[in-house]
């Protein structure tokens, strides 16, 4: 992982609209690495590499993204509570509905979710892949 640093970050146009893709399927959607690391290679006519440092250097320009979201009135942070509470929604009307397997599945998104949150308080968002254990769960919520 590469470490944070205080240096600003410059985002053009294209890496913006190419990191926000990164933020809302890698980050908040939890996708797996593996599937969305070629296709926003492919989306965005860059090498994987590109992709590949976007996520290890995220700490470094999430603030800028979360910037420029902020104006549109759209704070990163915000969006990942909301979509937080909409799976807790989510949960509590599959244990209204008796599917505890389902309810479990969305408990541990929770839970990822929120271990994101704190990785991002702290600027050191893990670039681990996720474990074919919970990439088999999240394909599951879909």
């Amino acid at each position: 992982m590469v470490a944070h640093t205080d240096a600003p970050v410059s985002m053009t146009p294209p890496d913006h609209m190419r990191r926000n893709r990164l933020w809302e399927r890698y980050i908040l959607r939890g996708e797996p690495r593996d599937e969305v690391v070629p296709d926003l290679a492919a989306e965005f006519d860059v090498d994987e590499e590109t992709i590949e440092t976007d996520i290890a250097t995220v700490a470094d320009w999430l603030t800028e993204l979360d910037l420029i979201r902020e104006e549109s009135g759209i704070a990163l942070v915000a969006e990942l509570r909301a979509n937080r509470q909409h799976l807790h929604q989510l949960a509590d009307r599959a244990r209204d509905e008796d599917d505890l397997t389902k309810e479990r599945k969305i408990r541990e998104e929770i839970n990822r979710s929120i271990t994101i949150e704190r990785q991002l308080h702290d600027a050191s968002l893990k670039t681990t892949p996720a474990t074919s254990e919970l990439d088999h769960l999240l394909k599951d919520l879909d």
